[in-house]
């Protein structure tokens, strides 16, 4: 987990531990009005008087075990009141205050590590290059897995909007040691009032994570099991772009990286996501990755599609003066917006009338439509068939 020193008086606000306390089990009093279970809550009753407000949390024991949590972070015994608490929590849980406190923290993110080995590093540092590109790809990465998972599709033109402002969302955490390692912080809330256990609508951020998660898991099968049709399920795994960005990451980190995916417990029960995934991926996995997104690139079907924009290119392999009279080949290429692919550029090949309209369309600079079957072939989109070309 990230840096974080309990024994330096922490301040840990009161609604992250009530969310914790909630996402592990714990259940909620909410004033003193209600039973108490033990002895402790009538003698803060005593000391504060009934008016004081604070929470009351129980655990499910057989004997349960009551903790108290001041709502007034202004409260003078408020950090006192914290340092009991995590020492509960570390007899109940059996582990270090420290662990529980960092989790704390860090309730409302989950976690993607990223570390690259040793043999990378010079004196124990990288070029800063290549750490701006490292942090880089890991957004890509999860902008790529995010606008999957608004349109789970095998493979994108362009990443969706709404995926590159939550990549823009995520933050930047501490490095860590060992190998060298970054974290990016990625938000589970962007309303603070979705602070409910029960909430059964759960978080986009926390899908996209998912997301990755099993795209990752499915090319470590496809590698193991030398079989590439595991890793092809964009329904919800990776597509072809976010394979690809997967590829460069490991390439550009020297050939060999571990990822790990550390989620909040919040929302754990709705996703049944284990606590903590780990990865490691060497070379090897860069090939896979690439075999993957051509694969997943090939299950494009043709689709009919009005094509509309501005000429950028034109080939006639004809003698111009006889235009009209030879059937050779006249290509235009059209610079076409799809909002599903993207920017890209499509080949028609048209009649000499259609062609001639197309010259003046590019002489100035007007955009054009036509009618066919839209089709992939390599990297590269055409026109079938193409009917009704007209200008705009």
């Amino acid at each position: 987990m990230m840096p974080f020193d309990v024994t330096r008086n922490p301040v840990l606000p009161a609604d992250l531990i009530r969310a914790y306390l909630e996402s592990t089990g714990w259940r909620l009093q909410q004033n003193l009005e209600l039973p108490a279970l033990g002895a402790e809550p009538k003698l803060l009753a005593k000391r504060w008087g009934a008016a004081k407000k604070y929470d009351v949390f129980y655990s499910g024991l057989q004997n349960p075990v009551e903790l108290i949590i001041p709502r007034d972070p202004q409260t003078s015994d408020y950090q006192q009141r914290v340092q009991d608490v995590l020492r509960t929590l570390e007899a109940v849980e059996d582990r270090s205050r420290h662990d529980i406190a960092t989790e704390i923290l860090f309730i409302n993110f989950d976690l993607l590590k990223s570390a690259i080995p040793n043999s990378y590093l010079t004196y124990d540092a990288i070029p800063l290059q290549s750490a701006v590109e490292h942090v880089g790809n890991l957004q890509e990465l999860l902008a790529s897995s995010a606008t999957t998972q608004i349109s789970p599709k095998a493979f994108y033109g362009r990443v969706r909007k709404a995926a590159v402002e939550y990549s823009e969302r995520c933050l930047f955490g501490h490095t860590f040691k060992g190998s060298f390692g970054f974290t990016v912080q990625s938000p589970l809330l962007i309303e603070t009032s979705q602070t409910k256990l029960f909430e059964l609508d759960v978080p986009f951020e926390r899908k996209v994570l998912a997301r990755l998660v099993n795209g990752l898991e499915s090319i470590r099968e496809a590698q193991k099991e030398n079989n590439l049709d595991v890793a092809l399920n964009p329904e919800s795994g990776l597509s072809a772009n976010g394979f690809d960005v997967l590829a460069k990451l490991i390439e550009e980190a020297g050939g060999q990286v571990s990822l790990e995916v550390a989620f909040s417990r919040r929302w754990q029960r709705q996703t049944e996501t284990a606590r903590v995934e780990s990865f490691e991926f060497s070379s090897q996995t860069i090939e896979v990755s690439r075999e993957a997104a051509d694969k997943l690139r090939a299950t494009y079907k043709p689709v009919l599609k009005t094509v509309v924009g501005r000429v950028i290119n034109l080939r006639n392999t004809t003698d111009p003066s006889r235009l009209m009279q030879l059937a050779k080949s006249r290509d235009v290429v059209i610079d076409f917006e799809d909002e599903d692919l993207g920017d890209i550029k499509v080949k028609v090949t048209l009649n000499a009338s259609d062609y001639l309209r197309a010259v003046e369309a590019h002489k100035v600079g007007q955009r054009i439509a036509v009618d066919g079957l839209l089709e992939r072939s390599g990297l590269r989109y055409m026109i079938q068939n193409p009917t009704q070309l007209r200008t705009l």
